[in-house]
């Protein structure tokens, strides 16, 4: 988290924006994705994830699996297909949803009672509270 800034940097010493890619929601209108070097999982092996191939005849060829996603601007859509191709994606259950409360300031044990007691009264689940910010990298001013 620290050195960033909003942009997405490839290192802490920033050697320029990564490139995301185009994703489902291209503001194009569609989207090819080639899946084809992810492996598929295979349950006659160890460690199951294996390679898509193909043979003809006696050479075995990288199968390609491709997909296009065309869907004008209508987004909705586009994420609806995607589900139904690649499956509903769980949420996690609430109690993993956890709240991080940190703020660099000297509490006293009475203030920081009431910050766990205002957490239980809403039914937020607190998780982590940071008393000392001495781990997070600081910008330095010379």
């Amino acid at each position: 988290m620290d050195f960033c800034d909003g942009e997405v940097k490839k290192t802490q010493d920033f050697q320029g924006p990564i490139d995301l890619g185009e994703g489902i929601l291209s503001r194009d209108g569609w989207w090819f994705h080639d899946d084809s070097a992810i492996p598929v999982f295979d349950d006659s092996t160890f460690p199951w994830a294996v390679a898509r191939v193909k043979s003809e005849g006696n050479i075995k060829k990288t199968a390609q699996d491709w997909y296009f996603f065309a869907y004008g601007l209508n987004y909705k859509q586009a994420l609806q297909d995607f589900v139904n191709l690649s499956g509903k994606i769980p949420m996690l259950p609430k109690f993993a949803y956890g709240y991080w409360y940190s703020r660099y300031w000297a509490y006293s044990a009475e203030e920081l009672k009431e910050i766990a007691e205002e957490c239980e009264l809403h039914s937020i689940p607190l998780e982590v509270l940071v008393l000392d910010m001495d781990w997070h990298v600081a910008e330095k001013k010379e």
